[in-house]
């Protein structure tokens, strides 16, 4: 073997080695100096400050005293005041990041016949009682009835789904039985016609230190205080989890699709990678041998993607 072929081979080594342990540093948010996120209402109003929060609806009670008199929080988006589910904070947020808050605004009430097994939406929800659309597929029922991303489902016939997680309300729209009627009502994010007229105020620049390309972030987690850490997982990995999600259970969770890919980083074998999702929260889901392969060769595809030629 000559030595420009070692060479490659040692790197293509340790390039692979760098998905076999988790390279996420944790950092105790009180070893820095300050830690402060502006954030504004999306439909316009002036930037405020917030410190770092461990949970959403910690964040919430405190947009609440920013902006006291304001109907509740329904979500908030990263970097966008647009409604755009693919911005939504859920599980974590870049420390030069703006937040902007959606309102609870009009409540919409579809109803139709469910002629089709899917309706053709996909659910997600940011872990603080709230699911919302995130995606309506082309020429679905939901397109066809006029289900609009970014609004909240919080009734499917009469049953209250407030405080339920995106795959429990997906499994309820799955479950109802083809020619029955659906009646959902939805919760749609305020919208302001001042916010068209005012120019809105200039939000501070973020630092572009986002989970992109990674810079420090704040992690939320389901159980315990949020995080600071250095660096990410992999943004492609988390994103490609994620579609697998959707083709397996019609959810979108960016919190689950972290936890994945975390186990994937530091997972030697598929072997492995299954035996540590069989063993996590994620067991409740029942998943197939199938989901673990999928996550595996995207897994893969970004390793070779990546190899130094």
């Amino acid at each position: 073997m000559d030595v420009r072929h070692r060479s490659r081979s040692r790197s293509r080594a340790r390039h692979r080695n760098r998905y076999y342990a988790p390279l996420i540093e944790e950092i105790n948010k009180e070893t820095l100096p300050s830690t402060m996120f502006s954030l504004q209402l999306a439909h316009g109003s002036d930037m405020k400050t917030t410190p770092a929060f461990d949970s959403l609806p910690q964040l919430y009670t405190a947009i609440k005293q920013l902006f006291p008199g304001q109907p509740d929080v329904l979500y908030c988006t990263i970097n966008s005041p647009k409604v755009d589910m693919d911005h939504l904070l859920s599980s974590s947020l870049g420390l030069g990041d703006v937040i902007y808050v959606h309102l609870v605004g009009e409540t919409i009430t579809k109803k139709f016949t469910k002629n089709e097994n899917n309706i053709g939406l996909t659910i997600t929800d940011n872990g603080a009682g709230r699911a919302f659309i995130k995606r309506v597929r082309d020429g679905s029922i939901g397109d066809r009835e006029g289900l609009s991303v970014g609004h909240q489902i919080s009734r499917i016939n009469g049953e209250d789904m407030n405080g339920s997680r995106h795959y429990d309300v997906a499994r309820v729209l799955r479950n109802i039985e083809e020619g029955k009627t659906v009646e959902v009502e939805l919760i749609a994010p305020l919208q302001s016609g001042f916010s068209f007229i005012a120019p809105r105020p200039s939000a501070k620049a973020s630092s572009g230190k986002t989970v992109e390309n990674g810079g420090m972030t704040l992690r939320l987690k389901t159980t315990g205080p949020s995080v600071i850490q250095s660096a990410p997982p992999d943004a492609a990995l988390v994103k490609g989890v994620n579609v697998i999600f959707e083709n397996y259970l019609g959810v979108n969770d960016d919190q689950l699709a972290l936890l994945v890919a975390e186990m994937a980083m530091a997972s030697q074998s598929f072997t492995e990678l299954g035996e540590k999702v069989k063993n996590s929260e994620l067991a409740i889901f029942q998943l197939p041998d199938e989901f673990i392969f999928d996550i595996w060769g995207v897994l893969s595809d970004i390793r070779r993607a990546e190899e130094p030629k």
